[in-house]
């Protein structure tokens, strides 16, 4: 799973990341998730660049396993 969310949600705090990072981590399949941020405020607030840049690395990990790294989504 690869998770995007802005910096300032307040719909969605950031820290609701951890509904799915804690289970994946006790389930033991933490290399099935990926968090990611963008740098804005607003609720789902992406440039049509961020969400096709994410869904790119999305593809390639389902492809050929190149797995995301955590962090800002550019």
């Amino acid at each position: 799973m690869l998770t995007i969310q802005t910096t300032s949600d307040a719909l969605v705090p950031g820290t609701d990341v951890t509904a799915y990072d804690v289970p994946a981590a006790r389930a033991g399949t933490s290399d099935l998730f990926v968090a990611r941020f963008v740098e804005a405020e607003g609720h789902c607030n992406f440039t049509p660049g961020q969400i096709g840049n994410a869904f790119d690395a999305l593809l390639a990990w389902a492809r050929d396993g190149t797995r995301p790294a955590a962090g800002e989504q550019k």
